[in-house]
C-alpha cells in the first residue's frame, strides 16, 4: 500500500468572492477524486479547510446555492467508486503550518 498526499494552496479571495471559493472548493475535489481513481485508489481521505464543504458532503448542510448544487452528486457518483472515502475538517491554521509555502 501506498500513501499519497495531494495539496493546493490558493491566494485568499476577496469577501466578495464567496461563491467563486465554493465552486473552486468542489471543482478541485473533483479533480482530486477523478486522479484518485485514475490511479486505483480505493481509500481517500479529502481534507478541507472549509466546514461548509465539509458538512455539505455529509449532508449536515444542505447545499442551496445554483452554482454548487450540480458538484455535490458528481462528488458522490465518483466516490461511490471508492472502498473509502472521507472528509476531514482542518482548521486552516493548521492546514498553513503544515503544508510547504511556495518557493519564489
Amino acid at each position: 500500500m501506498a500513501e499519497i498526499i495531494i495539496y493546493k494552496i490558493e491566494g485568499e479571495l476577496p469577501q466578495g468572492k464567496v461563491k467563486a471559493r465554493k465552486t473552486k472548493l468542489y471543482a478541485t475535489t473533483i479533480a482530486g477524486l477523478q486522479l484518485c481513481l485514475s490511479t486505483r485508489a480505493r481509500l481517500v481521505c479529502s481534507k478541507t479547510d472549509s466546514q461548509l464543504v465539509a458538512y455539505q458532503y455529509k449532508g449536515d448542510y444542505k447545499v442551496r446555492e445554483s452554482t454548487v448544487v450540480k458538484y455535490l452528486p458528481k462528488i458522490k457518483q465518483l466516490t461511490s467508486h471508492l472502498q473509502s472515502f472521507t472528509v476531514d475538517l482542518v482548521p486552516r491554521e493548521k492546514c498553513a503550518s503544515r503544508w510547504p509555502t511556495k518557493a519564489g
